[in-house]
């Protein structure tokens, strides 16, 4: 797909990649409940994988205009900065759609940072199903983007 713009809007605007750093933050407090020598791994395996992964993309779109070119110069990698000089785009994020769409993954956070204090398992495991059966109703339940009212 080819664009006349680059559309920087939402966490965009401030970071390149606001996935891979919530990805990071997930990680590592997953390994907050592992014993520290079992969380070095996966903590380096994953930062190395997304790092890796995140500088192949920029490398690899750099030639596709001058518009990506100003994107990428003036918005970080991994590190969101506070203040950015990006105009803002014509287009608007939607963010109560974003979170209802990440339902579960919040919804996980929530269990383990309530639960992961007592250690149970089968408590923790129901509510990762609960937050599961939920996200699937509310996916069910959510309109269509191409079905709004206008």
């Amino acid at each position: 797909m080819k664009a006349a713009d680059v559309m920087a809007a939402g966490p965009y605007r401030y970071v390149r990649n606001p996935l891979y750093l919530g990805s990071w933050g997930m990680v590592g407090a997953m390994c907050f409940l592992m014993p520290p020598t079992g969380a070095l791994l996966p903590w380096s395996a994953h930062c190395f994988s997304d790092a890796h992964r995140s500088g192949g993309r920029g490398i690899s779109n750099r030639a596709t205009g001058r518009a990506l070119s100003d994107y990428l110069s003036a918005v970080p990698r991994l590190v969101p900065q506070v203040h950015t000089t990006l105009p803002p785009s014509s287009q608007q994020p939607h963010w109560l759609r974003a979170v209802i769409a990440e339902i579960n993954p919040i919804g996980v956070f929530i269990v383990f940072a309530a639960l992961s204090w007592s250690y149970n398992n089968r408590l923790m495991i129901q509510g990762v199903v609960v937050s599961f059966g939920v996200s699937l109703v509310v996916r069910a339940l959510m309109p269509k983007s191409g079905s709004r009212a206008q």
